[in-house]
């Protein structure tokens, strides 16, 4: 096979050989959602459910696009000092990691009409101690109260400008127009209100519908709804086209 000197060049200066305006990321968004309305907690959905109390009004899309989780520096940590700052690791955890994404099967689950537990930041439960806010890098924020790795991680907030967009990977989106309507909503509301807990996004005497409904949704949300259903669209009229052509 022959290749351009341009494209040889590329490869030798090791220089990438595509360009993109944006940043994806892999998000394997059905491990927060589940078809039987469940909440379940794994190792990055713990992330969110205990992020700190500066980003309590983050929905889940933006956490994604917006958010990593990176070590705090341990030897920092052990010497520290009074106007200093804990730093982080470099090398941070892939948050594309397959084993972050598996399922425990001793994993609880918060179900419709179950009893929940207080928000996971009012436990009285022994975990560790989260460092204080004033002792982290800029853009670094604590874990609250109940994260196990509140001690030894944090969430590193990224600018807006970074255009990061989430990879969905996992089973298709729900639609709007077709199929289960409650789990629609169920996944709407997971992405785009933001949650602690099941009882966050649903009432336990109301249905997801009646909740999807009630929520009010930014424009820009509805915007990405949108955009999700127009992909189902174009593909109904490719099938639509092929099928006139086979007649």
């Amino acid at each position: 096979m022959e290749l351009g000197a341009p494209i040889i060049c590329v490869y030798l200066l090791d220089n990438p050989d595509h360009y993109t305006s944006h940043i994806f990321k892999p998000f394997h968004w059905s491990s927060y959602v589940t078809e039987n309305g469940h909440i379940f907690g794994l190792s990055r959905i713990y992330d969110y459910i205990y992020r700190p109390l500066e980003l309590e009004n983050m929905t889940l899309y933006d956490w994604i696009r917006r958010c990593e989780r990176v070590k705090i520096s341990s030897s920092k940590k052990s010497r520290p000092k009074k106007d200093s700052m804990f730093l982080f690791d470099t090398d941070t955890e892939e948050y594309n990691s397959e084993d972050d994404y598996s399922c425990d099967s001793d994993q609880e689950m918060i179900e419709d009409g179950e009893e929940t537990e207080p928000h996971p930041y009012t436990t009285n439960d022994i975990f560790p101690t989260p460092p204080a806010r004033k002792n982290l890098s800029k853009n670094v924020f604590p874990f609250v109260y109940g994260h196990p790795l509140a001690d030894s991680h944090a969430t590193k907030l990224s600018s807006e400008d970074k255009k990061v967009v989430p990879n969905f990977i996992g089973p298709g989106l729900p639609r709007r127009d077709k199929g289960d309507r409650e789990y629609y909503c169920l996944t709407m509301l997971t992405f785009f209100k933001p949650w602690r807990s099941g009882e966050d996004l649903k009432h336990t005497n109301k249905s997801w519908d009646k909740s999807f409904v009630d929520y009010s949704f930014s424009q820009r949300y509805r915007d990405i709804m949108n955009n999700f259903q127009l992909r189902y669209e174009c593909l109904d009229s490719r099938d639509d086209f092929i099928a006139q052509r086979n007649k």
